[in-house]
């Protein structure tokens, strides 16, 4: 099993990833979706309130047209509580992270680890395929 706090030290944040991986189309096209996000104010009041440290791993790819539609939804969620630390792995960069996230033994983009406070995994979030 992966050391998740030390890997903790390897993730990118939302545009950190994106400078590091996006061509200038990919991150027009994530930060246009990015834009489009919008919270409700019972959906920002129930972040801020959050009073744990949650710690959420993504391995996502730039060029992935799924992890446009989803990832720039993480971002907009974790933009509004400190208490979230969302980070982003690349799938072809990141391949111990990549192995550990596979879900139905497919390297499928973007999939989500949640972990608390102390880097226990505590979910996950994938597509599964038929």
């Amino acid at each position: 099993m992966l050391n998740f706090a030390e890997l903790a030290t390897t993730g990118l944040n939302y545009h950190a990833f994106l400078d590091r991986y996006a061509s200038s189309e990919q991150r027009r096209r994530w930060d246009s979706f990015y834009e489009s996000v919008s919270l409700s104010s019972v959906q920002v009041e129930l972040l801020q309130n959050f009073e744990r440290e949650m710690h959420v791993f993504v391995s996502a790819g730039a060029w992935c047209g799924d992890c446009v539609n989803q990832c720039p939804i993480f971002a907009k969620i974790a933009a509004q509580t400190d208490k979230i630390k969302l980070l982003f792995f690349d799938r072809d960069d990141s391949p111990e992270f990549t192995a550990e996230m596979q879900v139905c033994g497919g390297q499928r983009v973007p999939a989500v680890l949640f972990l608390s406070e102390d880097f226990t995994p505590t979910g996950r979030y994938g597509d599964r395929t038929l």
